[in-house]
């Protein structure tokens, strides 16, 4: 049966493994994306792409605290 086949190789804790690892990616890649994507299309249109979709599937205040996030990123720094 196929779903004693799908069922005996642990689905539910795979699935949650997908998710642990997911979560803790995401970070890494937004450091490479912004940055690249930012230079072809603009700092300020890429980071209002981010923040339309972290704010429609995000509650407001996870929304304000990536946007203030972004900003801090972006913001130019020079070395000593």
């Amino acid at each position: 049966m196929p779903f004693n086949e799908w069922n005996d190789k642990y689905p539910f804790r795979q699935s949650a493994v997908i998710a642990y690892y997911t979560i803790f990616s995401i970070p890494g890649l937004l450091v490479l994306i912004i940055p690249i994507s930012g230079y072809f299309f603009g700092n300020e249109n890429v980071n209002q792409i981010i923040l339309d979709y972290v704010s429609s599937t995000l509650s407001f205040e996870t929304s304000v605290q990536i946007s203030q996030i972004l900003i801090k990123s972006t913001e130019s720094k020079s070395t000593v």
